[in-house]
Protein backbone atom coordinates (compact mmCIF):
# COMPACT_ATOMS: atom_id res chain seq x y z
CA UNK A 1 0.00 0.00 0.00
CA UNK A 2 2.15 2.63 -1.26
CA UNK A 3 0.81 6.19 -0.27
CA UNK A 4 -2.61 4.76 -0.01
CA UNK A 5 -3.62 4.71 3.57
CA UNK A 6 -3.51 7.90 4.15
CA UNK A 7 -5.55 8.43 0.91
CA UNK A 8 -8.44 6.21 2.34
CA UNK A 9 -11.38 7.54 4.45
CA UNK A 10 -11.65 4.71 6.23
CA UNK A 11 -8.17 3.09 7.06
CA UNK A 12 -9.62 0.45 9.95
CA UNK A 13 -12.00 -0.58 7.72
CA UNK A 14 -9.57 -0.90 4.53
CA UNK A 15 -6.64 -2.98 7.10
CA UNK A 16 -9.66 -5.58 8.70
CA UNK A 17 -10.14 -6.31 4.55
CA UNK A 18 -7.02 -6.85 3.78
CA UNK A 19 -5.98 -8.63 7.23
CA UNK A 20 -9.04 -11.01 6.51
CA UNK A 21 -8.00 -11.43 2.54
CA UNK A 22 -4.12 -11.94 3.25
CA UNK A 23 -2.76 -15.73 3.37
CA UNK A 24 -0.97 -17.17 6.74
CA UNK A 25 2.47 -15.67 6.63
CA UNK A 26 1.50 -12.52 4.25
CA UNK A 27 3.54 -9.12 4.36
CA UNK A 28 1.39 -5.36 3.74
CA UNK A 29 4.00 -3.22 2.48
CA UNK A 30 3.25 0.11 3.98
CA UNK A 31 4.34 3.67 2.71
CA UNK A 32 2.60 6.74 3.80
CA UNK A 33 3.87 10.80 4.90
CA UNK A 34 5.18 10.32 8.41
CA UNK A 35 3.81 14.16 10.43
CA UNK A 36 6.86 12.95 12.68
CA UNK A 37 9.59 13.94 10.39
CA UNK A 38 11.74 17.01 10.61
CA UNK A 39 10.96 18.16 7.25
CA UNK A 40 6.93 18.05 8.25
CA UNK A 41 7.92 20.17 11.23
CA UNK A 42 9.38 22.50 9.17
CA UNK A 43 6.96 22.91 6.68
CA UNK A 44 4.35 23.58 10.02
CA UNK A 45 6.64 26.16 11.31
CA UNK A 46 6.91 28.22 8.29
CA UNK A 47 3.21 27.27 7.73
CA UNK A 48 4.35 26.20 4.12
CA UNK A 49 2.93 22.24 4.80
CA UNK A 50 1.18 21.53 1.84
CA UNK A 51 -0.89 18.54 3.08
CA UNK A 52 -3.09 19.88 5.00
CA UNK A 53 -4.71 21.44 2.00
CA UNK A 54 -4.34 18.33 -0.32
CA UNK A 55 -7.64 16.92 -0.86
CA UNK A 56 -6.87 13.79 -1.62
CA UNK A 57 -4.97 13.07 2.41
CA UNK A 58 -8.01 12.32 4.26
CA UNK A 59 -5.68 10.96 7.47
CA UNK A 60 -2.24 12.31 8.38
CA UNK A 61 -0.17 10.12 10.37
CA UNK A 62 2.54 9.54 13.07
CA UNK A 63 4.99 6.54 12.92
CA UNK A 64 2.67 5.79 16.73
CA UNK A 65 -0.52 5.89 15.19
CA UNK A 66 0.45 3.75 12.16
CA UNK A 67 1.80 0.96 14.47
CA UNK A 68 -1.16 0.87 16.70
CA UNK A 69 -3.53 1.14 14.05
CA UNK A 70 -2.12 -2.00 12.19
CA UNK A 71 -1.96 -3.95 15.70
CA UNK A 72 -5.47 -3.28 16.25
CA UNK A 73 -6.00 -4.56 12.90
CA UNK A 74 -4.00 -7.92 13.61
CA UNK A 75 -0.99 -7.14 12.38
CA UNK A 76 2.30 -7.53 13.69
CA UNK A 77 4.72 -4.45 13.30
CA UNK A 78 8.09 -5.73 11.55
CA UNK A 79 10.05 -2.15 10.70
CA UNK A 80 9.98 0.93 10.36
CA UNK A 81 12.52 2.77 7.87
CA UNK A 82 12.21 7.00 8.07
CA UNK A 83 13.52 7.86 4.56
CA UNK A 84 13.82 11.75 3.58
CA UNK A 85 11.95 12.08 0.46
CA UNK A 86 9.72 15.00 -1.33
Amino acid sequence: MIDCLDRTPFPGRTLAALNKIMRPGGVLFLSTLNMDSIVWRALDATGTNPYWAELEHCHNFTRARVVSLLQSYGFMFADYDRRASS
